[in-house]
């Protein structure tokens, strides 16, 4: 899962090491980025939705909010993982 590559201890243990770290989460940030235009999409759907008076309105509701908590707190991970890196980085030159 997403979650699990973000979480992944790996720093790395040389500089070259690092830098193919570093690559691989920035293809994977790049990922998030088309996730992201995802969810703004979701939220565009969400308010039609609402203003429809579907009888399901609120249990969609609710599952938007998991997924956006859920994007959000690994949008946050990322960042963390990528200062890591980077400190990681410096640690070894």
């Amino acid at each position: 899962s997403k979650e699990a590559f973000v979480n992944e201890y790996d720093l790395g243990d040389s500089v070259d090491t690092v830098d193919m770290l570093i690559r691989k989460h920035h293809n994977f940030e790049k990922t998030l980025q088309t996730q992201s235009d995802k969810i703004e999409a979701l939220r565009a759907g969400q308010h039609i939705l609402e203003e429809s008076n579907n009888p399901d309105v609120e249990k969609i509701r609710q599952q938007f909010d998991s997924v956006l908590e859920r994007y959000t707190a690994l949008l946050e991970s990322c960042k963390v993982k990528s200062r890591r890196l980077e400190e990681s980085r410096k640690l070894h030159e």
